[in-house]
């Protein structure tokens, strides 16, 4: 809802009479938000855990969605609940607290497009601008403000959002080729191994296998040093899915990689849990449990080689993962059944 009502993507414009349903409804979403944020501070995670069952990555999650949402209203409060500008500032920097720097960025980029939704620029002034001249399109705006920001890290972190919204508008008009030459540029391992993945889901879909092989050839290119691992993994294993029925060798590799990585996060995390309870959400090697992209991974796969896929599961040190991996590989194998005997086979 948060990225609906006040996008940073390139978005079409809009008619008088929706920008006074837009104004309406920014303070319906004040006043259910900050209800909504009230209620969910009030449930202890002690109670969640017992009562819910729910994990500490789960719990992180909330964490995160719970400070988006707190920053968020503090944004909006000075216009909409000016009586709810110094509580909401106050839980907001609270709940912030200890997440990792990539977490407040993206938390500090949302804010930034909901002031720049409403014209009311923030910072030195210049981030509401990227924002809004981001969201129509106008990237060659956009790029002039991110010059003028005085701050070099404020300056390449806005210009790699800036390069993730021009891959999605090509992404958007179906030029492939035009988003992975963009993507190319990304600094942030991470962040680049995501937007080829979507790329590659697109490829997929619209059988581009020449690119599919070169987004395979700048995955190889990209450092795996980068953190969060946990995202990389997530990345790995949406590549060998999406490649799986066309180059089923190196999507193999690439599923092995993702199994190494998940392996990695068992030190990764307890050495960031240390630091804060919200940092585990990024490298909690139990997540992968319910995580689609290693279940489609392979399933994918487990229909091309299911021994060689079996093999790749059973390497996953947390079992509860490794049960969901087996399980996907021979999914396909069981909805498609055993070979029907004959008549002749059955009487011997």
């Amino acid at each position: 809802m948060i990225a609906y009502l006040f996008p940073y993507f390139p978005s079409a414009e809009v008619s008088p009479e929706v920008k006074e349903s837009d104004e309406r409804l920014r303070f319906q979403f004040v006043s259910i938000g900050y209800q909504v944020l009230g209620e969910s501070l009030a449930e202890s995670e002690e109670s969640l855990v017992k009562d819910q069952g729910l994990q500490q990555n789960t719990l992180s999650f909330r964490t995160l969605c719970q400070a988006t949402l707190a920053a968020t209203l503090a944004a909006l409060s000075p216009r909409y609940a000016p009586q709810l500008t110094e509580a909401l500032d106050a839980t907001a920097k609270r709940l912030s607290a200890g997440l990792p720097n990539q977490l407040l960025d993206a938390i500090q980029v949302q804010v930034a497009a909901v002031k720049g939704a409403i014209g009311k620029n923030g910072g030195d002034g210049s981030e509401a601008e990227i924002i809004s001249s981001m969201a129509r399109g106008d990237f060659e705006a956009a790029q002039e403000a991110i010059d003028k920001l005085k701050d070099e890290k404020k300056r390449l972190s806005w210009g790699e959002l800036l390069l993730k919204a021009r891959v999605k508008t090509h992404l958007g008009r179906g030029e492939l080729f035009e988003a992975l030459s963009i993507a190319r540029k990304m600094r942030d391992g991470t962040q680049k191994m995501l937007l080829l993945a979507e790329i590659a889901k697109v490829a997929h879909e619209k059988r581009e296998p020449d690119l599919l092989t070169t987004i395979l050839y700048e995955v190889k290119r990209t450092s795996a040093d980068a953190l969060p691992k946990g995202i990389y993994a997530v990345a790995l294993l949406t590549i060998a899915a999406e490649t799986a029925h066309f180059a089923p060798t190196e999507a193999m590799l690439m599923l092995q990689d993702g199994v190494a990585t998940i392996n990695s996060l068992a030190d990764v995390g307890a050495k960031e849990q240390k630091g804060s309870r919200s940092k585990p959400i990024l490298n909690d090697p139990s997540s992968f449990a319910d995580s689609a992209e290693l279940m489609r991974a392979f399933s994918a796969l487990g229909e091309k080689d299911l021994e060689r896929t079996l093999s790749i599961a059973n390497r996953l040190e947390n079992k509860a993962v490794q049960m969901v991996a087996r399980l996907a590989t021979v999914e396909r194998a069981v909805e498609k059944g055993l070979p029907k005997s004959s008549s002749k086979d059955r009487s011997q």
